[in-house]
């Protein structure tokens, strides 16, 4: 199957969205949790991340809006265009709540598309540029070979491997509208 094809499904536009990673090439996927790495109920919504962005694959452009869903989270919604600038039917749309490991910022990410037992992709982000660019990292499958029972044992590990080479998928780039 293509990266083009792949491309085009509502879930991998939201995995290409927010958490995803394939600038280049399919090399592996996201890390499918079955827990979130943090506790929904003792985050706060980070105020940068609300409002439009964009990124470009292929060179075509998708479109991301991003506002608040309730005192602790965030929903996105994610629109695709074509070749010739019309939006596509289908579009991603998630939700997320931030955690901070050693102040490194993380999202767990919940696909709202999908089945209700999907899991959770964790992405690190930051901000540059004055909060004009967001870049997002998804943990690697590739990295990961295990199922976590908590929160506490998947804090563990991503604290402890955060800073290994592979850990992270290669960045997605957002430019804030």
């Amino acid at each position: 199957m293509s990266q083009r094809s792949l491309y085009r499904t509502p879930s991998t536009i939201t995995v290409l969205g927010l958490c995803g990673l394939f600038v280049a090439a399919w090399v592996s996927c996201p890390y499918d949790s079955k827990i979130p790495l943090g506790d929904v109920a003792t985050t706060d919504v980070d105020p940068a991340l609300l409002g439009q962005w964009t990124s470009y694959m292929d060179d075509t452009p998708s479109e991301y809006t991003v506002r608040r869903l309730n005192e602790h989270e965030i929903y996105v919604e994610a629109q695709e265009y074509d070749e010739n600038g019309r939006p596509e039917e289908d579009f991603g749309r998630m939700r997320a709540h931030r955690t901070s490991i050693d102040g490194v910022q993380f999202l767990s990410i919940k696909l709202l598309d999908e089945k209700p037992e999907s899991g959770w992709l964790i992405a690190r982000y930051d901000l540059v540029d004055n909060g004009k660019i967001l870049r997002v990292c998804t943990i690697s499958d590739e990295f990961v070979d295990k199922e976590f029972k908590t929160q506490a044992d998947l804090v563990d590990y991503v604290r402890k491997n955060m800073k290994e080479k592979g850990f992270f998928e290669p960045p997605m780039i957002f430019s804030k509208k």
